[in-house]
């Protein structure tokens, strides 16, 4: 295996903070595509094609209230976390204090008949110290609660985890993840989660002020929009020392461009 470099799987680094599939770090090495398997069988001739063995469908053909659509999150969030509890070794769980890993943290606490096993990073900088929403959690569903404070300069990690994750990987998560999961295998051996809750369910910020640009953007046409909004994107300065409302030369050079450029650029 020959460890060359692929440079357009840089690129797409510097640009999205990991190399997404069919690439690699290496030009040698490709990626499956999500939600794929692939299968080679002893004796088969020329290389095997991936197969999607599940994929998520769009569509607008299936009305349901507000109401209707909370009762099913909730049971299903509940099926799935029960499923996930079906174990013969010990079971416990990651809390951050967020939305989500609260929910599965909850959820574990409404089926389990002993006290779920929890485990929180905490930081030793206040302003990123969250610890203390995890503790409010913890004390309310009763979980057998661990803690473990970080340093801010715990940099020790950054060689292990470029051998962990064999390519570069800008996630600067990755080091509390990697504690936390240290500390929890001293007391568990699977631990649920919360992530992928505000990719499956718009949690991020970034995606309710794409869709005031969209709403904004569909209100001009393309052609008004990039000369009225991109000079004054030009013209305004970069004013992150600003309050957030006076940050506005992202926003404007964004509607000056079509949807996915902007989202990208945002």
């Amino acid at each position: 295996f020959e460890r060359q470099i692929d440079p357009k799987a840089v690129e797409d680094y510097f640009a999205l903070g990991y190399v997404p599939d069919p690439r690699c770090i290496y030009r040698q090495a490709h990626k499956l595509p999500p939600a794929h398997t692939l299968t080679w069988r002893r004796g088969q001739a020329g290389l095997p094609t991936p197969k999607p063995y599940w994929d998520v469908h769009f569509t607008l053909d299936n009305p349901i209230s507000l109401a209707d659509a909370e009762a099913e999150l909730r049971e299903r969030v509940r099926e799935s976390v029960r499923l996930r509890m079906i174990a013969d070794v010990p079971l416990g769980a990651f809390l951050s204090g967020g939305v989500d890993s609260s929910a599965v943290v909850a959820t574990m606490a409404g089926l389990s008949d002993s006290p779920v096993h929890t485990c929180a990073i905490g930081f030793d900088d206040p302003r990123f110290n969250e610890s203390a929403f995890a503790q409010q959690v913890a004390e309310r569903y009763h979980t057998d609660h661990k803690l473990e404070v970080v340093r801010s300069d715990d940099f020790d990690l950054i060689d292990t985890l470029a051998r962990l994750y064999d390519e570069p990987f800008a996630d600067s998560s990755a080091i509390p993840t990697y504690r936390v999961c240290q500390m929890a295998r001293k007391h568990v051996t699977v631990a649920l989660s919360g992530d992928g809750g505000d990719e499956s369910l718009g949690g991020y910020r970034r995606y309710r002020m794409h869709q005031g640009d969209e709403t904004m953007r569909n209100c001009l046409r393309h052609g008004l929009s990039r000369p009225l909004f991109g000079a004054r994107g030009q013209m305004y300065p970069k004013a992150d020392w600003a309050p957030r409302p006076l940050r506005a030369k992202t926003a404007l050079q964004a509607l000056a461009m079509g949807s996915v450029q902007a989202y990208h650029h945002s």
